[in-house]
């Protein structure tokens, strides 16, 4: 989840900087933007889920 999050941040600047190569790309730093967004949200639920959780830790972690 954090690697995607990471993988987002770099598409949403990668299209951020092309706009002098290939002329008007806001619409895709929009769709990016928003992408990022949603991985955050996503992010903020699920890892502090997976790494609180006890039945995750009875399921996924030999003691």
């Amino acid at each position: 989840m954090l690697f995607y999050l990471i993988l987002n941040m770099i598409d949403l600047l990668a299209w951020a900087s092309f706009d002098n190569l290939f002329g008007d790309t806001s619409q895709y730093v929009k769709q990016s933007g928003l992408s990022l967004l949603h991985t955050c949200i996503t992010a903020m639920i699920w890892v502090p889920y997976f790494r609180l959780s006890k039945r995750v830790k009875n399921t996924f972690v030999n003691e």
